[in-house]
């Protein structure tokens, strides 16, 4: 399966269902930006929680880049109101895993990217405080074909 998103840099449109702890649901909206250097794939990411009191979350990745062959690799994410985490994006027919956790464990992210078709992922994640769900999501990515430029 050759995934498009991450191994392409190009710009994702993001909309979809926040839900709290409480399992109260709130739409977002947001988006994603991947570039490439050498040694490095950045993603910059973004989502607006669309209620009265509008709040956006940001996140930027640095993630190493896949060797032909490889069906995992590392990144850190950071996080202005979460702060530091590490973690793996394991590749698995169409989906994208992302296990993270923050410096001190307290936290951990799981996520999963889902390709629909070239244009579109299905994600789905949840924000673990310990064993407790404190937050998660469920989106729908989507690029323009003529927008994705493979680097390598």
């Amino acid at each position: 399966m050759r995934h498009t998103y991450l191994f392409y840099e190009s710009e994702w449109v993001a909309s979809g269902v926040y839900y709290n702890n409480a399992g109260t649901s709130v739409p977002f909206e947001g988006g994603s930006k991947i570039t490439h250097q050498d040694l490095l794939w950045r993603l910059d990411s973004r989502i607006t929680l669309c209620r009265p009191n509008t709040i956006e979350f940001t996140n930027t990745y640095e993630i190493t880049p896949l060797v032909d062959g490889q069906t995992e690799t590392q990144f850190v994410s950071r996080n202005p109101s979460l702060g530091r985490f590490t973690g793996s994006l394991i590749f698995v027919e169409d989906t994208i895993f992302v296990c993270a956790h923050s410096e001190d464990h307290s936290q951990m992210v799981i996520e999963t990217n889902r390709k629909i078709d070239n244009n579109t992922y299905a994600n789905h994640g949840v924000l673990l405080v310990g064993n407790v769900r404190m937050s998660s999501w469920t989106a729908r990515l989507s690029t323009e074909a003529q927008k994705l430029k493979l680097i390598k």
